[in-house]
């Protein structure tokens, strides 16, 4: 009686070890595939090719595979020592026996929409607002300045007032734009009349350029360099340069 119950018993744990070994094997396989973690990069060493990121508290490292792509937004060929923390990227790695080899390294460029406040030529510095949010950017070298008619510009194009779009990224945590996208375009007239109940201004060019203009909430008026907030500052016959979409 003995030996029948140890014999079932042998039986069973055989049996039993058979789905692991299969299970272990499909583990075994399956380390290769291709997998995808999208965060922000925290710590990046060039030399030993290394990168640290997070998404939510974990910090998780990868190590930069020989044949490793790297996009980053504003160059074609790169590096890992292009790379920065602060920087959101996209990663295509394979978890190779634990350790996470990355494949592809992408960039994703972050964007900020918003109105002008301030424009710093000299130091390449640029202001926007949008609601309660309110962000300054460092201009990159070659920082790509698209006029609302489509033709490159430069800062030099961007106003006090303007609508626009900036591109950026997070380089060791400050804003740098990469590319910025005026979506407005402007006029040059003198005004003729001011709705002010309408909230509507008329101005012209020249006797067969004449346009309405209907001031949107939160409008901004500079008048010598000041901001001013209502109609009433702005004068008849003046001539004054309208930035519309």
């Amino acid at each position: 009686m003995f030996m029948n119950r140890m014999t079932k018993f042998g039986l069973v744990f055989f049996i039993s070890a058979l789905p692991l070994g299969a299970n272990a094997k499909k583990s075994i396989a399956g380390t290769t595939q291709e997998r995808t973690w999208t965060g922000t990069l925290t710590e990046v060493n060039a030399q030993d090719n290394t990168l640290r990121g997070r998404r939510w508290l974990p910090v998780k490292t990868f190590i930069a595979g020989e044949h490793c792509a790297i996009s980053p937004v504003d160059k074609k060929n790169a590096g890992l020592s292009d790379l920065h923390a602060g920087e959101k990227v996209k990663i295509q790695y394979q978890n190779v026996q634990g350790v996470r080899v990355a494949d592809r390294i992408i960039v994703q460029a972050m964007r900020f929409a918003g109105t002008v406040q301030e424009v710093d030529r000299n130091d390449g510095l640029l202001t926007l607002k949008e609601g309660v949010s309110r962000m300054t950017f460092r201009l990159a070298p070659g920082c790509e300045v698209t006029r609302w008619d489509g033709r490159q510009g430069a800062l030099a194009d961007v106003r006090s007032g303007d609508n626009i779009t900036v591109t950026y990224e997070l380089p060791e945590g400050s804003p740098v734009a990469y590319r910025v996208c005026d979506e407005n375009e402007t006029f040059v007239g003198t005004i003729s009349s001011i709705n002010l109940p309408d909230h509507t201004v008329n101005a012209s060019e020249g006797p067969s350029a004449n346009k309405e203009f209907t001031l949107a909430h939160g409008c901004q008026i500079v008048i010598n360099g000041k901001e001013r907030n209502a109609l009433h500052h702005l004068d008849l016959g003046r001539q004054y340069m309208f930035t519309y979409q």
